[in-house]
């Protein structure tokens, strides 16, 4: 009877290791230059964060690597037309700051217009141009404090090494 208990332990322990290393990150390569897959995702709760008007939250940076494959996805207020009171910016912040706004994209089933509304957008640098850096800033004109349904799921799938960043 301890003979198979200690039997069923040992299997079930071989197959938790066996799982843990089929789902854990490869690299495709290890030199500077190389495209690298990383899998991580961030899961971002922004209860209680206000942002009054114009100012700007820092969400992820990314630096040394330049992200050239993800996935954003951000569940925040909205307007009854569902346009998001604040926007996602990406970009690449050094001396230059180079942040544009992502394109969001409304899924209105998963949406409440006039509340809270959810965005998705694949981000990631197809012309060799950095892209460290992602923010969120509050463009509505009014002070906006997040709820505890606010949230940002954010998904870097492959990188590569900015110039004279590490591999």
């Amino acid at each position: 009877m301890q003979k198979n208990a200690l039997i069923v332990g040992m299997l079930s322990l071989a197959m938790i290791v066996a799982v843990g290393f089929a789902f854990a990150p490869v690299q495709k390569a290890s030199t500077q230059d190389a495209t690298v897959s990383v899998p991580e995702t961030q899961w971002i709760h922004l209860d209680g964060i206000t942002l009054r008007s114009g100012e700007f939250l820092d969400l992820v940076d990314t630096t040394p690597r330049s992200v050239t494959a993800g996935h954003v996805a951000l569940y925040i207020p909205c307007d009854k037309d569902g346009i998001p009171k604040v926007q996602l910016l990406q970009g690449h912040v050094n001396e230059d700051i180079t942040l544009a706004p992502a394109n969001l994209v409304l899924v209105a089933p998963l949406s409440s217009p006039a509340k809270n509304c959810l965005y998705h957008v694949d981000i990631g640098s197809t012309d060799g141009s950095p892209l460290t850096d992602f923010a969120l800033i509050n463009l509505s004109g009014r002070t906006i404090t997040f709820t505890d349904r606010n949230t940002v799921a954010f998904t870097i799938a492959e990188t590569v090494a900015i110039d004279g960043g590490e591999p």
